[in-house]
């Protein structure tokens, strides 16, 4: 072998080697490139899919507030009825209409998401089903308080009594009219009533259990938590 001949092989190994080095090099850079970007979109997934469990979150606690507001409304008009000695009357005659939120809330895919990621699929179905029963619940609610106001074209003639009772005085024709005002204000009442507790419930289950499903899932422990006292319940006595 010549010297020209060795000083090419040489020359060559040296471009080969070189190429080679490059190449991993490159491949290198670009795989940590890769793995960067990928880390990154995780991250901004993550952020987004925390952000729509927030929101479910927001929306049961506003609807656990909206139910623990009627109950508590409720036992009072029951109580100050029964303080009056009025216990024997039906309950449509002893609860007032009843002023809530009136807030039908929508439940999205998109909410849904984080939890069933997490495997959280007790939440999902009483997220789902508590969202259901709570828009029939004010649905329900809407059309007793509109039911009992339309009782005011009926009744007319009014004796306000020292204690608060409000005595009406009714013809025969006005008794009759008012009958299947009393059978649907009752039925409407006693159906808002035993739907409480169940909303109730499924409501506690979502607010409470979204935090900790999301912080053990994401491992973020900076992610919300909700708890029994910020809702503000009150414990109410059953009339």
């Amino acid at each position: 072998m010549n010297a020209e001949f060795a000083t090419l092989i040489s020359g060559f190994g040296g471009a080969l080697l070189g190429a080679v080095v490059g190449g991993v090099i490159s491949w290198i850079l670009a795989r940590q490139s890769a793995a960067n970007t990928a880390e990154r979109d995780k991250a901004v997934r993550d952020q987004e899919q925390k952000g729509q469990a927030l929101k479910l979150m927001m929306k049961a606690s506003l609807v656990l507030s909206d139910v623990v507001a009627i109950k508590n409304s409720i036992d009072q008009s029951l109580s100050e009825a029964n303080e009056r000695g009025l216990s024997h009357y039906p309950f449509w005659r002893r609860v007032l209409p009843i002023v809530s939120s009136n807030q039908i809330y929508q439940i999205e895919a998109s909410e849904l998401a984080p939890l069933m990621e997490a495997k959280a699929n007790e939440i999902v179905y009483a997220a789902t089903d508590m969202l259901m029963q709570h828009s029939v619940l004010i649905a329900a609610l809407q059309s007793y308080s509109e039911k009992r106001g339309e009782l005011k074209k009926i009744i007319k003639r009014h004796t306000a009594t020292e204690d608060g009772v409000l005595t009406s005085g009714l013809t025969e024709s006005e008794v009759a009219e008012m009958a299947p005002y009393e059978i649907e204000l009752e039925s409407l009442i006693k159906e808002v009533r035993s739907r409480l507790h169940p909303v109730q419930e499924l409501a506690e289950k979502v607010t409470f259990g979204i935090g900790p499903a999301i912080q053990k899932h994401y491992g973020d422990n900076d992610f919300p938590v909700f708890v029994a006292a910020q809702i503000g319940q009150e414990a109410a006595t059953e009339s």
